[in-house]
């Protein structure tokens, strides 16, 4: 005859089981607690990623705007433009230099002279700086 499982006769041969199912209970619930802690600072991790992510396209767009105001009235005489990516040329590369010469020339350091200064004023100034 065989005997049940579960009456109050079952030998102490099957009642380790109980103990074992409890441990796999707890340590199931100790990976949970530590997957949710891990998630959770994911989470965090990403929206201070966003953040930072959103602030730099801000700041790059006004400091385009920034550029864009301050040089616009000389960017034809100079024969210059800014490009979105915050780089400036000089189209016209007659002024720069002679062909074949490392020496600035006059008109290029006078250019020079009226740009830099207010290009250092614009990256430096408290609103860009962060």
């Amino acid at each position: 005859m065989e005997q049940d499982p579960f009456s109050e006769n079952s030998t102490p041969q099957d009642e380790h089981w109980i103990p074992l199912s409890d441990l796999m209970t707890g340590l199931m619930m100790i990976f949970m607690l530590i997957a949710l802690s891990y998630m959770i600072k994911v989470e965090s991790v990403n929206a201070r990623i966003r953040t930072i992510a959103v602030q730099y396209n801000q700041l790059h767009v006004d400091l385009y705007q920034d550029l864009t105001k301050e040089f616009t009235p000389d960017l034809k005489e100079w024969g210059a433009e800014i490009h979105k990516d915050l780089s400036i040329s000089f189209k016209e590369p007659d002024i720069l230099f002679d062909t074949g010469s490392d020496t600035i020339k006059p008109r290029f350091r006078e250019i020079l002279t009226n740009f830099f200064p207010r290009y250092v004023k614009i990256l430096s100034s408290p609103k860009n700086r962060n």
